[in-house]
Formats: C-alpha cells, structure tokens, sequence
C-alpha cells in the first residue's frame, strides 16, 4: 500500500507541475489522467505485487525472530535474580545470544521500513516511465496541462488522457 501511496503522491505532484503558468495562459488546452486506473496496468501490478512480496517476506521474518527471541527469553527466566557475577560460562553465553537476537532484531523492524534499493529504482523508473508516457500523450493531444482526475472539482473543458496512456504504458 505504501508503494501505491508513493506512486499517487509522485503522480499527482508530476501531474500537477505546470499548474501555476498554466493559470497564465489563457488559450491551454486541460487534460487529465486517472492515476487509480494506472495502477491497473501490469507495469503497475507487477510493481505492486513485488512490494506485496517484500512486505509479505518481512512480516515472515519478523514474526519468525520474534518467536525465537519470546523462546530464549522464557528460556532464561531461570536467570531472573541470579547475581551476574555468579554466571557460568554457558548461560552468559545464553544470555549475550538473546542480547545480540534482540539488536538484530530491532534492526531488521528499522530496516523493513525502507523499501530494498533494488525495488526503490524499478518504483524510480516506473515513475519516469509513467512522466514520459503523459507528456508524450498530452503533446500528440495538444494538451499543455495534465492533471490527476482527482483534482478536478468541476470542468467543461478537461480531456481525459487515462485510456491513451494506459494503451502506451502496455
């Protein structure tokens, strides 16, 4: 979802570009694209299905440490009041493991937050793809303004672009 988020917030920030000297030219000719229809390209999709595939993995990994770490903890709780000077060589050992489990741990929740670079430049290029696609539909169209349909409270003279863009993004 998050990708899908980044792609809308990209999209309407790429679309909504030339707003401010388009309000200056009088004679521009408006036109608009569906961004939620794109999504349903399989350019698109396929995008979405790998985030998917991340998220579905790290949730996975992430529930796999956590049990493990719930198990080393109740597996130290014989530990619990035991003077740290009287430790034998084994259950410090035991003990520094499930420290260094908890660390990893908390690192890989930080690291799942950020998208794998490898994904992050397909979404990049994606996202030129998608810029490219619009400007090349809005010059053959005549179109000097493109907008997300979302925008667009209320217009006599928008065009909707979304279907021409969509035959190119395929």
């Amino acid at each position: 979802m998050r990708v899908k988020h980044f792609l809308t917030v990209v999209a309407v920030a790429v679309l909504s570009w030339g707003a401010v000297s388009a309000v200056a030219a009088p004679d521009a000719k408006y036109g608009y694209v569906d961004i939620e229809q794109l999504f349903n390209t399989p350019a698109a999709q396929e995008v979405l299905s790998k985030q998917e595939i991340y998220q579905s993995e790290t949730r996975a990994e992430l529930t796999r440490l956590q049990q493990d770490l719930e198990r080393q903890y109740q597996e130290l709780s014989d530990l619990r009041g035991t003077n740290p000077m009287e430790l034998t060589a084994e259950q410090r050992g035991r003990l520094e493991k499930f420290q260094n489990d908890q660390a990893q741990f908390e690192d890989k929740v930080n690291s799942a937050q950020e998208l794998p670079p490898e994904l992050t430049q397909e979404l990049e290029k994606f996202q030129q793809n998608i810029t490219s696609v619009i400007g090349q539909v809005a010059k053959e169209k005549g179109v000097t303004m493109v907008v997300n349909k979302s925008a667009i409270l209320w217009s006599e003279s928008f065009h909707d672009l979304t279907e021409d863009v969509m035959e190119k993004m395929q």
